[in-house]
Formats: structure tokens, C-alpha cells, sequence
């Protein structure tokens, strides 16, 4: 999602509180593997069906290209960070293994994560983008 959706994403959690419910539930669970659309409708209390009708009325996305693109965005911040080898980003993110989550990066940012990592050592705007939404979706809570 882009830096500016996060602003747009404000009001509508206001007015679609099962939002902040699915998306806690993503970011509560990037990191298993096996989180997928079917778990999302459990965790969000309604339907498959329901969930991807609601999502894509209300975000333009699917299920499962929501929980892409936000393990995608996790492994971006994990990138800027540095501090993990690309395997661990890819376990971090929920990746089956680092192949797959090589081809879903380069997928997305036509750049392989090693190529990324390279030229964008020193952080760019997306740095923290997930702990950002995070602290959007719950104010309250520190860390």
C-alpha cells in the first residue's frame, strides 16, 4: 500500500470497524506460513465469501493479495533494517521458503530482494511502514 493509503485508510477504519478487525488479523499473523484467505474470514468472523465481496468493495483487493502485499511490506521493513539474511525475512513474512518469497518480490517490484537490499541500504519512506499501520490500527498499545 502506498504511503499516502494510510492517511485514506483512517476514515475507513472509522467506518468499517470489521477493517481494523481483518487487518489486526493480518498483521497479527504475518509470519505464519499457512495464514491464508480462509483463516482471514475466521479471524474477521464472517465468510469467504463475505470477506473477499467486502474487501474488494471497500479496498480494491482480495484476501489474499491484502495478506501479500502487507507480508510483502513486512519484508520491506525487515530489508531496510538489515539486520536478517533474506531466508529469515522470508520465515519473518510468512513465506513457504526463500524461493517463493523471491518470486513474489520480484513479482511485485520487478527487483530480486538481494538487488533491492543494495541500492536501498539507507532506508527510503517505506521504512516501518508495517509498525506504522500497527500504531494506526491501535494507538493505545506501545511496541
Amino acid at each position: 500500500m502506498p504511503p499516502e493509503t494510510l492517511a485514506e485508510l483512517q476514515p475507513l477504519l472509522q467506518q468499517e470497524p470489521w477493517l481494523r478487525t481483518t487487518l489486526h488479523a493480518v498483521l497479527d499473523n504475518l509470519d505464519q506460513e499457512g495464514f491464508d484467505t480462509q483463516a482471514l474470514a475466521e479471524e474477521s468472523h464472517m465468510t469467504v465469501t463475505q470477506l473477499q465481496r467486502r474487501l474488494k468493495q471497500t479496498v480494491d483487493l482480495s484476501p489474499a493479495r491484502l495478506i501479500r502485499q502487507l507480508r510483502l511490506q513486512y519484508a520491506l521493513d525487515l530489508l531496510h533494517q538489515g539486520q536478517d539474511n533474506l531466508g529469515t525475512i522470508a520465515h519473518k513474512a510468512g513465506f513457504f521458503d526463500q524461493a517463493h518469497f523471491s518470486r513474489a518480490f520480484k513479482a511485485q517490484l520487478q527487483s530480486s530482494p538481494k538487488a533491492y537490499r543494495l541500492q536501498h541500504q539507507n532506508g527510503t519512506l517505506w521504512s516501518g511502514m508495517i509498525d506504522k499501520m500497527r500504531q494506526k490500527l491501535n494507538p493505545d498499545e506501545k511496541g
